[in-house]
This record gives structure tokens, C-alpha cells and sequence, in this order.
């Protein structure tokens, strides 16, 4: 066993140089040696999940914390990398027990609080996490994690002041600094914010470490945001590009034996665009497409098969792909969807003023008009309330129909739900306390018939949505839509408006600005529009027997 233990000491110390390679296999070689030795498997995983082979880290953690379910520093270990791998039950059960099993652990308390924030027991996560700020152990991430479960619940200030002073009691330190960087920010003290997350990325360590790595990643993507919603687009752009490191990015990163494009002209040569991020990122993004085209040479586009039919026809001259390039595809470079606003949209010029470039069907269109007007009222309205992701980090993105009662009251619009997901109980509920209807239709697919959603969008007067893909496909199609946005946001680069799409009108909702009161406000506009219709809803003078705005405007022959 001396053997074993020479080569788990030889292990840590060429870990903490930041040899990883010559760590990685004297920890192989300790765990060879003692293969019950806890200390070494813990270690070992670490490792593997610190050079990217998350896969074999779990299972040799998995094995430290079976031999040995109280001993903290392994659920530690653990429960840290099934958060990374976002298998949150099972990383708040490990976390949990370690925390049991160490009491006085700042930091394990601290992560155990996290793991309750990512099921959403916010109000657990913070009585863990109010005990690890209590203790003298744990280190900054204990005040990151308390302050984010703070802004959480509606109290971004509080969040700031705590980390205000926490950076006192640890100077200098990057975390905390990026954490109250990103509250200032979300405070509207933008100024504040970016001179504090370039202080704490200058701050963050470099090297080659997989955990480094990402960290100084998510500090550098911090400050991307706060540029993007300063208007310091190519800055913000370029930084944007730490996204890379991302667990999301790393686990859907495409790698091609084809050059990265950078920008330049590709005459003669095929570019591959391939999809990333959400469903709205992809459409949102795909708005670019019409100014790569001008760079010569063929478009390939990989993306979401619900998108493959409308972009064909939106796109008639790119080859669409709808689950990865086939194999018969040649192509000479490549590029993340994400990527190309920083080689297209580098001015708030460059954004485009009055173009949409989705298509949709226009045989959609006619039967999802025919199907409007026969409702009453004189505004179809298309509402979704909230976000598909029910995390913590998506809270300020989800409302209920109860808070938008000062709307959906109103009398002379018929409301049509856009809201996908499990959502029917909720307007049941809605539609009889608040004795209104709620227009759906049995054979419309919210989740999967992209096609027919956009359509009805289109035959839509208005749609009011939160900030999800409801408002990319809307805009992207030209719609009228009305955005609530959580502000400050990077997608308004700055300026007053979404300047993604000129059909978006943005209802602001900053921090301290509550559903009640936004909805409000959202309900004068309607008010406002609709004594701006009254004409608009007359019979068509052409005979059709349809409303004017569902029909030609000509007068019969």
C-alpha cells in the first residue's frame, strides 16, 4: 500500500501544478495499486472530468462515493459533476448526504444549497445557503450562490449589497466580482457592471485545466452580454465567442475536418451553417443568412427538422438539412449559427430595418384566417405567458394568466393561446374565474407544427408573448408583437427597441417592475389600439363578406 499511497501524493502534487496529463495517469496508476482506495478514485475522477471525459469521471466518482456513501470530499466530487451534467435529482441526493456528513463545510452546504436551486426548492436552497455563509469555511462561492437565489426571488438588491460585502471581506476575488457585475447589470447600473466584469475576468487564472477553462469562459461571456446590451456590439460579438466552453456548447459542438469560417468571401467554395443553442437562437440567428448569401459561393444550413419545410421556402437557394449533414453533402467550411452576427451584424446599421424572412404557406394562412374571422371582437390576439425551461435562471420569464387578468379582460379582442406545453388546466382555471375564453383548436400542434404556428401568426393581428421562441417565429415572419422583456437585455444592443425584428414593439419589465403592473401597462397599449381599428374591422367593400383586414380592401367591380 506505501505504493499507493507515493503515487496518490505524486497525483496531487503534479495536480495542483496543473500537470494534468502526468496527474491523470499517476492517479490511474494509485487506483491500480488500491483499488478500494476512496481518496485516489475521487481524484481520478476529478481529473477525467477536469480533461473533459465526463463520462469515465462519473463512473470512477461513482465508485469512490459506493465505497465509501458518508465521506464529504467525495460527494463533494460528485454531486459537483452530475450538476455539470445536469442530473440534478441524483446530484442534491449525493450533496445532501456529504453535507450530513460534514455540517461545518462551508462549501459542501454551499453546493447542496445549489443543487436544491436547480429543482427549484428555492426556499430550501437559501436556509443551506444562509448556513454556509454563517460558517467560516467554504470560500466565494457561497455568497455567488445565497446572491442568486436572492435575484431569484425578486430581491436583486439585497443580492448586491451582499455581495458588495462580501467583496470586501474577499478582495479581489473573480467570482464574486462577475456575480455582482451580472446584478448591477441586471440593476441597470451598466456602467458599474462592465468596469467590474473586465476587473474580475483580468482577475480570473489562466491554464489549460477543463475547469479554468470554463470558468474564465463563463466570466468572459458575462461581459459579452453586459457590451451587447451597452450597444458595444463588435466587442461584445467577439467576446461572445467564450460561449465555447459552455456544458451546452461542449456536449452539441460539431467538429469538422473543414476550416472554421472567420468572415471573408467564399467564392467557388460551400459553407456549412449549423444550428446551436435554443430553437429561438436558431431562428433568430438564421436572419443572417440573408446577408451571407451576398458573400458568393453555395449556403448549406443544418437545423431543427421542425424548421426544415419553412426554411426551404424561406431559403429557396440553401440547401436545407434537417438532422445533421447527409452524406453526400461537400462542404468547404463551417460555422455555428451563433457565430455569424459577429462577422455580419458588428453596427446597430447592419441589423435589418424593415425585411422579414420567414415564409410561411400561404395556403396556412388563408385557413387560419378563415378560422379568425369568424371570432369576435375586433383584435385577434395570439398570448404566451411563459418560458418551455422551468429553471431558476428562467423565473423572470414566467407569468401566469392570473397576472395578465388587466389583458385578457378586456372586452373587443379574442385571445388565441400560443403557449405550449401542459398548459390546459391553467386556462380552464382562467376562463372561469376570470369568465373569459381562451381560443385553441385541437388539431394545431404548438410544440411541433411549426409550419401551421406561423401561419396563424401571420393571420394573427398581434401576438403578445414573453421572451421565447414564440417571439423569434413571430418577428421572423413579420408579425406585430408585442415583447415583455426582462431589461436591461443584450438582444436590444442598446438601443430602445429588438432591433432582431422591426415588427417587435418591447414592453420593458426591469427588475423591480412586477407582472401585475407590466400587464397593466401592456392593457393601455391594447386600449390604445383599439380605437385605432374600428376601420380595419368593417366589412370589406369587395362583397367577400370578410372582415377588411382578412381580405383585399377593393371595392367590388
Amino acid at each position: 500500500m506505501t505504493r499507493a499511497r507515493d503515487l496518490f501524493r505524486s497525483a496531487i502534487d503534479h495536480h495542483k501544478r496543473g500537470l494534468l496529463d502526468e496527474a491523470l495517469g499517476l492517479a490511474e496508476q494509485a487506483v491500480a495499486a488500491d483499488p478500494s482506495n476512496v481518496q485516489a478514485l475521487t481524484l481520478l475522477g476529478s481529473i477525467l472530468c477536469e480533461t473533459g471525459k465526463k463520462a469515465e469521471g462519473l463512473i470512477q466518482l461513482g465508485r469512490a462515493v459506493n465505497l465509501a456513501p458518508d465521506d464529504p470530499v467525495a460527494g463533494l466530487a460528485y454531486g459537483k459533476a452530475l450538476r455539470e451534467e445536469e442530473k440534478f435529482e441524483e446530484a442534491e441526493a449525493v450533496l445532501a448526504r456529504a453535507a450530513r456528513a460534514a455540517p461545518d463545510h462551508g462549501g459542501i452546504l454551499a453546493d447542496h444549497g445549489m443543487s436544491l436551486r436547480d429543482l427549484m426548492r428555492l426556499e430550501d436552497a437559501e436556509a443551506q445557503l444562509r448556513k454556509a455563509v454563517a460558517l467560516p469555511t467554504g470560500g466565494p462561492r457561497k455568497y455567488a450562490g445565497l446572491a442568486l437565489i436572492l435575484y431569484d426571488t425578486g430581491r436583486a438588491d439585497e443580492a448586491a449589497e451582499l455581495l458588495v460585502e462580501a467583496s470586501k471581506n474577499i478582495p479581489d476575488d473573480p467570482e464574486i466580482l462577475s456575480q455582482l457585475g451580472l446584478l448591477f447589470q441586471e440593476l441597470g447600473r451598466l456602467d458599474e457592471a462592465e468596469a467590474i466584469l473586465r476587473k474580475a475576468l483580468a482577475l480570473a487564472p489562466a491554464g489549460d485545466q477543463d475547469d479554468v477553462r470554463t470558468q474564465r469562459g463563463i466570466y468572459t461571456g458575462n461581459l459579452s452580454l453586459n457590451l451587447l446590451s451597452r450597444g458595444k456590439i463588435a466587442e461584445g460579438w467577439d467576446m461572445f465567442e467564450a460561449r465555447a466552453v459552455s456544458r451546452d456548447w461542449r456536449r452539441n459542438n460539431r467538429r469538422y475536418p473543414v476550416p472554421l469560417w472567420t468572415g471573408q468571401e467564399f467564392p467557388g467554395k460551400t459553407l456549412l451553417a449549423w444550428r446551436e443553442q435554443g430553437l429561438g437562437d436558431e431562428i433568430r440567428y438564421a436572419g443572417c443568412l440573408q446577408y451571407l448569401a451576398r458573400l458568393g459561393g453555395d449556403i448549406a444550413l443544418d437545423c431543427d427538422p421542425r424548421l426544415a419545410t419553412l426554411y426551404r421556402r424561406s431559403f429557396p437557394d440553401i440547401k436545407v438539412y434537417d438532422a445533421g449533414p447527409h452524406g453526400d453533402l461537400e462542404f468547404d467550411l463551417h460555422v455555428p449559427v451563433a457565430s455569424l452576427p459577429r462577422h455580419l451584424l458588428r453596427r446597430i446599421g447592419d441589423f435589418p430595418g424593415s425585411v422579414s424572412y420567414l415564409r410561411p404557406d400561404p395556403k396556412l394562412v388563408l385557413k387560419w384566417q378563415d378560422r379568425l374571422a369568424a371570432l369576435p371582437g375586433k383584435v385577434t390576439a395570439g398570448i404566451c405567458w411563459k418560458t418551455g425551461v422551468t429553471a431558476s435562471h428562467r423565473l423572470w420569464n414566467i407569468s401566469t394568466l392570473q397576472s395578465w387578468a388587466p389583458l385578457l379582460q378586456m372586452p373587443d379582442v379574442s385571445f388565441v393561446n400560443l403557449q405550449y406545453g401542459n398548459c390546459q388546466e391553467e386556462i380552464e382555471a382562467a376562463e372561469r374565474e376570470q369568465g373569459i375564453t381562451i381560443h385553441r383548436w385541437p388539431d394545431l400542434n404548438l410544440k411541433d407544427d411549426l409550419e401551421d404556428i406561423v401561419a396563424l401568426m401571420k393571420a394573427l393581428d398581434l401576438v403578445v408573448t414573453v421572451g421565447t421562441a414564440v417571439n423569434d417565429l413571430a418577428g421572423a415572419v413579420g408579425a406585430e408583437t408585442w415583447l415583455i422583456l426582462k431589461t436591461p437585455h443584450y438582444d436590444m444592443m442598446g438601443t430602445d427597441r429588438y432591433p432582431w425584428y422591426p415588427s417587435v414593439r418591447v414592453f420593458p419589465r426591469p427588475w423591480n417592475l412586477d407582472w401585475p403592473r407590466v400587464m397593466a401597462r401592456v392593457a393601455m397599449a391594447m386600449r390604445e389600439r383599439l380605437g385605432e381599428t374600428s376601420g380595419r374591422n368593417a366589412l370589406c367593400p369587395c362583397g367577400s363578406g370578410k372582415r377588411f383586414k382578412h381580405c383585399c380592401g377593393r371595392e367590388a367591380s
